[in-house]
């Protein structure tokens, strides 16, 4: 991921722990002990998602009886996804751990699916995430190795990017209801199977996903681009 990680205060299994997520379509927020998750909340769509962060992780805390300051580490998904989500979260909770002295842990959308789906040992894993219209984000693993690094395709690119790496069996993991992608040139790949990003708030799979991670200062927490956002370039005259 390009992070600059501290050697210290690595994770720890008695945390208690907050995971934060807008890049998605919707906001979520999941709290834990441990691994075990507590609560989880979902609320928002697309263009609402950064709104909904701070109701959604006061009425978590309300429901546990916590603050803020009861949370020990803070895991914020950082992307790629929606550019306003994204740095909302990041924002969030650089302020709660400036002020509590809490823990920051960043873990991308590919990290948090990835470990979300565990797939066989010899098993490659590309996960497909959406993106612009007409566009996707794909990410290619063996275990921890990346054999793919995040990349920005046009969905009618996919499947002949990926067909050269097919050399052993490969999970395509997609969103529900399908990517939009057409998947024929690697119809005859007996080695390739499909399967669905899994169920549950991509927060909660964040929050899990932290055991991988170190800790980041958290002047380091900052959203994970593949392409500079649309939002960011100076639109064409014409």
């Amino acid at each position: 991921m390009g992070l600059e990680r501290e050697a210290c205060a690595p994770w720890k299994a008695e945390m208690r722990r907050g995971g934060i997520d807008a890049s998605n379509a919707q906001a979520s927020v999941a709290l834990f002990e441990g691994d075990n998750l507590l609560i989880e909340r979902e609320g928002g769509s697309h263009r609402e998602a950064s709104e909904w962060l701070l109701p959604l992780l006061n009425d978590a805390c309300y429901q546990l009886r916590w603050s803020p300051q009861d949370i020990q580490q803070w895991v914020v998904c950082i992307g790629p996804g929606s550019f306003t989500g994204v740095r909302a979260a990041a924002s969030l909770i650089k302020g709660i751990a400036l002020v509590t002295g809490a823990v920051v842990c960043a873990v991308t959308s590919f990290e948090a699916e990835m470990f979300s789906f565990q797939p066989e040992q010899e098993e490659m894993l590309a996960v497909v995430l959406p993106a612009s219209p007409g566009e996707l984000f794909l990410q290619v693993n063996r275990g921890r190795e990346t054999v793919i690094e995040p990349v920005a395709l046009q969905q009618k690119e996919c499947a002949l990017f990926l067909k050269p790496f097919v050399n052993g069996p490969l999970v395509i993991l997609e969103q529900e209801g399908g990517s939009g992608i057409d998947w024929s040139p690697l119809a005859a790949c007996s080695s390739v199977r499909w399967e669905r990003l899994g169920k549950g708030s991509r927060a909660k799979k964040v929050g899990l996903a932290v055991r991988n991670q170190r800790p980041i200062p958290i002047d380091a927490l900052e959203p994970f681009y593949i392409k500079p956002p649309l939002i960011t370039q100076p639109k064409k005259i014409v």
